[in-house]
């Protein structure tokens, strides 16, 4: 598994905190956001390769709202929510995530997501 440049957008600054953690212990540059806007500015200012974002941001936004805006970029969009995993699952694919882990989930989920998404990438090359 390479070394990626991540985002994680959640609201819940421990959850946010503690997805970091366990991202950089597996080698990967994290960087973080709580909210839409700073989300926005964060994929400006960092590129990111992956954004991995709660679906549920705040009243007025959500993490679909975010993949909208970022559909069609050259970001790997993963949802990751701890909601009604069926319902979330339909809404973030007709959202443009390219995958979804339930919360919670475990460094073998996150370390099976990316190797999906290494062997996805080597057969598009």
């Amino acid at each position: 598994m390479r070394s990626r440049k991540i985002l994680v957008v959640d609201p819940n600054a421990d959850a946010r905190q503690a997805l970091c953690a366990l991202l950089q212990s597996l080698g990967h540059k994290v960087d973080s956001a709580g909210n839409l806007d700073d989300a926005l500015q964060q994929v400006q200012s960092s590129a990111p390769e992956l954004v991995i974002c709660e679906t549920t941001l705040d009243d007025a936004e959500t993490g679909f709202d975010l993949a909208r805006q970022l559909r069609g970029r050259s970001i790997y969009l993963l949802a990751y929510s701890g909601g009604d995993h069926r319902e979330q699952r339909a809404l973030a694919e007709d959202a443009g995530f390219h995958n979804y882990l339930s919360k919670p989930s475990t460094v073998r989920d996150f370390r099976l997501m990316f190797e999906a998404w290494d062997e996805t990438e080597a057969k598009d090359v």
